[in-house]
């Protein structure tokens, strides 16, 4: 098990940035050591500016992304999705097309991030919550069989966004989900979600800096990678278990007549349109495809 994941690849990335040793923060006490050297000097007019980095996390294909009011916190939370005794999905993370396999591990990876200020939780969830597929319950609890294959926790983002998502072509007659679990059925499923943060700098001017988490199936998707994987989402947590997939959308992965992309969807500008996109349609070679409901559930607790 390899819990260097936090200390060697989103440190990596980081270094390559101008200014990256203004990211102490984000870094743990041994790779701070290593650009110490290289720490800015803070001067009166550098402190003035305030300057900030736009760090955006992408978060790609099956996971839940939990809101934990009373901690101030979002924790990315993956589940290991298998076909038969061999994982289904590929999971790996880091700067685009530079990502690394993600090892599985159920200890928490915490991305202590600098932030410019604290956040409260996103306000898009409450003013455009049909966004979502959110699940709002007070006393939210995982369930400790759950097939929880790794967990990452970012404090809460300045901003929430949709990257890229499905909708139904002809909306008023299907909708995603059976049952009443959501106060409100979602009006889209979202494929891919934006985490936004502003970073404390230090004064110095640094790049925007996109942190991708691919959670995909590794073959072409059918009705059993759909339900296998929406199953292990809504088994993480004790009280969505019973969640489930209307026939409309488990039929639609063969089909695909009722289902289109949401093409209203604009993109913040340090975001390019590959950035959004599954790994087979960034890389035909790679294998990985999006479906639109093996994507991100929302849970808020507290």
């Amino acid at each position: 098990m390899n819990n260097n994941f936090e200390r060697r690849d989103v440190l990596k990335g980081l270094l390559a940035l101008p200014g990256a040793a203004a990211m102490n923060g984000l870094m743990p006490a041994e790779a701070q050591k290593l650009v110490k050297a290289t720490k800015p000097v803070k001067t009166a007019a550098a402190a003035a500016t305030k300057s900030t980095m736009n760090f955006n996390v992408v978060l790609h294909g099956t996971f839940a992304l939990e809101f934990d009011i009373k901690r101030g916190k979002a924790s990315v939370v993956i589940p290991r999705v298998l076909n038969g005794s061999r994982d289904a999905h590929i999971y790996i993370a880091g700067s685009f097309r530079q990502e690394a396999p993600l090892d599985a591990s159920k200890e928490v990876i915490d991305f202590n991030l600098p932030l410019d200020q604290g956040n409260p939780l996103p306000a898009i969830l409450s003013t455009n919550p049909e966004q979502f597929a959110i699940v709002r319950n007070s006393q939210l609890a995982r369930d400790d069989q759950g097939p929880v294959r790794n967990i990452l926790q970012f404090p809460f983002p300045h901003g929430l966004e949709v990257g890229l998502a499905q909708v139904f072509r002809d909306p008023p007659n299907h909708k995603f989900f059976n049952n009443t679990t959501f106060a409100n059925q979602p009006a889209q499923m979202p494929l891919t979600l934006v985490l936004r943060y502003s970073l404390a700098s230090g004064g110095v001017q640094v790049p925007p800096f996109n942190f991708h988490i691919y959670a995909q199936s590794d073959e072409k998707n059918g009705h059993h990678s759909v339900t296998a994987a929406f199953a292990a989402l809504a088994s993480l947590y004790k009280d969505v278990g019973k969640l489930e997939l209307t026939q409309d959308v488990i039929g639609d992965v063969s089909s695909k007549t009722l289902l289109a992309f949401n093409s209203n969807i604009n993109l913040p500008a340090d975001l390019l349109d590959d950035e959004v996109l599954s790994l087979e349609d960034r890389d035909q070679s790679f294998g990985g495809v999006h479906v639109g409901t093996c994507a991100g559930l929302i849970l808020i607790n507290g």
